[in-house]
């Protein structure tokens, strides 16, 4: 099987590209001269842009016709599947879980989208079985840059969250903050969306909310001692910069198992949510799973990575079966 040419294709959020970044370190260990490059959001290419192992970003929704032997479809629609077909990719690698789809891939792979003990990152890697790469012993995560800690004791809040998930309650980490700042002296800095920046107005810090690029976000948390926030893109950039990590999953329908920080010291901050409804976080308009989680919650896990303590796999899974 010729391998000069491999596209991975990871077109949408900033956390989902975070976490292919294990597969494309195995990739270039396999296949060392190869010429990788991954298609991608404009507005996510910064994840890749300093990845030593991605030779080029593409962030046009256009495959060129016969430049590429392989594709890997870690985002699997339908759309950038049919794409790769039509550029004439000969090898397309993709889910066999979406069967609607699976007949434009040349080789089909199971995901096990359904075992929530198995983390996004090894649900990714699991499409490099195809290739016989040895994902045994998966890898950190890695964008390409190193932490930079400044003198102050920094600690970072981000106050959004991505499409699947929800925002904890912006009075709470206002007690967050005034704890780290008074008790700590801490410097803390806010981040956020510009849709957080009403939030920001609550709570006391370094309001960079709706201030910075991507490129900047980046640079922004390698200089924290410690990140807090939801799960979300920017809680794995923290995961890949090796912050410690104070990890808030407030729904029962984002798991850590599946979407924890990855190889990094963390705790998480995860109530028993007494909630028998479908839990749609986008669509409720209730707080029950926000309310459970208490600010001492939080500042109690920041006081556990201080003193060293992590979570692990098997603390992740408990925390599911805790339900």
């Amino acid at each position: 099987m010729n391998l000069e040419k491999i596209l991975l294709l990871r077109p949408d959020m900033i956390g989902d590209c975070v976490l292919i970044t294990p597969a494309i370190t195995l990739l270039r260990k396999k296949h060392p001269n190869a010429r990788i490059a991954v298609l991608a959001s404009p507005y996510t290419r910064e994840i890749f842009a300093n990845n030593p192992d991605v030779d080029e970003i593409i962030t046009d929704k256009k495959i060129p016709e016969n430049k590429f032997d392989i594709s890997i479809h870690f985002y699997n629609e339908f759309e950038y599947a049919l794409m790769a077909k039509r550029a004439k990719i000969p090898v397309r690698i993709g889910s066999s879980n979406k069967p609607l789809i699976g007949w434009l891939y040349t080789k089909r792979i199971d995901q096990k989208w359904t075992d929530l003990t198995l983390h996004e990152v090894e649900h990714n890697l699991l499409l490099l079985k195809a290739l016989d790469v040895d994902i045994s012993n998966p890898p950190p995560l890695n964008i390409g840059i190193q932490r930079t800690k400044s003198k102050d004791f920094t600690v970072g809040i981000h106050l959004g969250t991505g499409k699947g998930n929800r925002s904890w309650l912006p009075e709470r980490y206002a007690e967050v903050a005034d704890y780290l700042i008074k008790k700590l002296h801490a410097k803390v800095i806010l981040t956020g969306s510009k849709k957080e920046i009403g939030l920001a107005e609550h709570v006391p810090g370094e309001n960079l909310v709706g201030k910075t690029t991507l490129a900047e976000l980046i640079k922004t948390i390698a200089t924290y001692d410690i990140y807090i926030g939801v799960d979300t893109g920017p809680m794995h950039i923290a995961a890949a910069l090796k912050v410690p990590t104070v990890a808030i999953f407030p729904t029962k329908f984002v798991k850590p198992s599946e979407w924890g920080p990855w190889q990094t010291q963390h705790i998480v901050v995860r109530k028993k949510i007494n909630c028998r409804r479908s839990c749609l976080p986008k669509k409720c308009e209730l707080d029950d799973c926000l309310l459970q989680i208490k600010a001492q919650d939080v500042i109690d896990a920041v006081e556990l990575l201080l003193k060293g303590k992590t979570h692990t796999k098997d603390d992740w899974i408990r925390m599911n079966k805790n339900e």
